[in-house]
């Protein structure tokens, strides 16, 4: 029996969320891509763009187009750092906890439905196989950068 392309089945499988979460965040009014900020923003308190940046591995230019946009729609609040006058500090306004409350009740269901035939031990063990191709994939990014650059 051949084989299946790891990365091919990455990448169905990415497309797959892709198309759900598109569906399901449009008919909350957000985007594809909004929702990630809107669930990982603090309820009450602020934090910086650049704290979604590093645990998501954005570019900052992705995450000021994703919160601007969600500033305009009045889902966040965003004001200049007082620690730090070159980044900004966000928060959700109380019509954004609403729209959160939504967004994570799709993202729980969606992991509900990807992690039905598993049980707690083979979902963290494949979560963490998962970390580990990509810690792999983004090492041997750096490393092609590296190569290109010399």
């Amino acid at each position: 029996m051949k084989r299946e392309s790891l990365a091919k089945i990455i990448g169905i499988i990415a497309r797959q969320n892709r198309i759900y979460l598109v569906k399901e965040m449009n008919k909350i009014g957000v985007s594809g891509t909004e929702y990630i900020f809107i669930a990982n923003i603090p309820d009450y308190e602020f934090t910086t763009q650049q704290k979604i940046c590093n645990e998501f591995e954005f570019d900052s230019a992705f995450a000021t187009r994703g919160v601007n946009s969600l500033v305009k729609k009045g889902l966040v609040e965003k004001v200049k750092s007082k620690e730090d006058t070159r980044s900004f500090e966000i928060k959700l306004t109380d019509e954004g906890r609403k729209i959160k409350k939504s967004v994570n009740e799709k993202l729980e269901y969606w992991t509900n439905v990807l992690g039905e035939n598993f049980d707690d031990n083979e979902i963290d063990l494949l979560l963490s196989q998962l970390l580990e191709i990509k810690e792999k994939a983004k090492q041997e990014i750096k490393n092609r950068d590296r190569l290109c650059n010399e």
